[in-house]
């Protein structure tokens, strides 16, 4: 079982999961907003927060229901708890292990105290919240990194290292992202962005990058979820599903991730599988990662956007292609996966 926020995140999750139920009876996702889709290799469990009248924030919303929720979801037979990390849902499978005496699994895929930092959110909410989320990794069965800076990070707040894997990052669909005729056709130079507006991926500094760059164009794809205004110099496509980012990448000369917060970010993947290299921050490269494209801080962008201009991308698109197929399709991933999660299945 694995608990999900909201069902409007399956597009997201549902192809890093799908590939691992060949060697699952049943997957079950518990879920607290929106409806269960229709034929879906899940099943699907919502649980209600109370004090839905409470309009200030999900904090003490969750501390007063998450009783309830494990009151139910422990009538559901299961032998493994996996869970995305962040404090909400660790918190959650944590009790439920403790309850019925099942393992869980942390996927370790970002570094939740930087993004906090960058949220600008309270102090005392991010040291509960950062409190408990330590402790719940400490107590996990097992914690799966997606990138080696993750599992260093992990050390460092004096998690076991014991039950930290090796990373195991993400697969992309090489056949479903891949070159194409583009839809958007741009008059310039055009860097595209596929992520979340939020803080932490580093979008107000990108969007500022953009106003202070008219000589290019930008196409950006994602949901809004911080206040952000737009240059006309930037197209905003807004929530892309996955089936339609490759073609949105492929209007693009090279794909931007601004993020300043750790981790392996699946964009990275899939710009290279569709033959687009990258401009992207020290924090959003994982460095086991070979890179095709240019590192630098956002503020160095200006000059490595004029250096990549000088470049044969299409060769080099060709070259990142063909080094994604060879060591990072689906295949690669579940096998790593399916090795991991076996060691505490039972």
């Amino acid at each position: 079982m694995t608990p999900l926020w909201k069902l409007s995140l399956l597009d997201h999750y549902d192809e890093q999961w799908r590939v691992l139920l060949p060697y699952i009876d049943e997957f079950h996702i518990a879920h607290w907003k929106g409806k269960a889709p229709e034929n879906m290799p899940y099943q699907f469990h919502e649980v209600e927060r109370r004090l839905s009248w409470w309009k200030r924030g999900h904090t003490l919303k969750w501390i007063v229901s998450i009783s309830g929720m494990v009151a139910k979801l422990i009538k559901i037979p299961v032998e493994l708890y996996y869970t995305l990390s962040g404090y909400w849902i660790q918190e959650l499978v944590n009790r439920l292990s403790k309850k019925t005496k099942k393992p869980y699994v942390v996927r370790l895929r970002g570094d939740h105290r930087e993004s906090r930092n960058s949220a600008n959110i309270n102090r005392i909410k991010k040291w509960y919240w950062n409190y408990h989320e330590t402790r719940t990794l400490k107590e996990a069965d097992l914690i799966i990194p997606i990138c080696e800076k993750l599992r260093q990070k992990a050390i460092s707040w004096e998690v076991d290292p014991n039950i930290i894997t090796e990373p195991v990052p993400l697969g992309v669909d090489p056949r479903l992202f891949k070159p194409m005729k583009p839809k958007y056709l741009a008059d310039k130079f055009c860097l595209g962005y596929v992520g979340r507006l939020s803080p932490e991926k580093g979008i107000k500094e990108f969007l500022n990058f953009a106003r202070m760059t008219p000589e290019l164009d930008f196409l950006v794809a994602g949901d809004r979820q911080t206040e952000v205004t737009f240059p006309g110099n930037v197209r905003y496509l807004g929530r892309v599903l996955k089936k339609d980012v490759p073609m949105m990448m492929n209007s693009c000369d090279i794909i931007a991730l601004p993020s300043h917060t750790e981790g392996f970010p699946n964009v990275l993947l899939e710009a290279y599988a569709c033959e687009k290299p990258v401009l992207l921050t020290p924090e959003a490269y994982p460095e086991e990662t070979k890179l095709f494209g240019i590192c630098a801080p956002v503020q160095q962008w200006t000059e490595a956007v004029k250096e990549l201009g000088t470049w044969d991308l299409k060769s080099l698109g060709r070259k990142a292609r063909a080094y994604v197929r060879d060591r990072y399709t689906w295949k690669h991933y579940v096998e790593r996966m399916v090795t991991y999660l076996g060691r505490v299945a039972r």
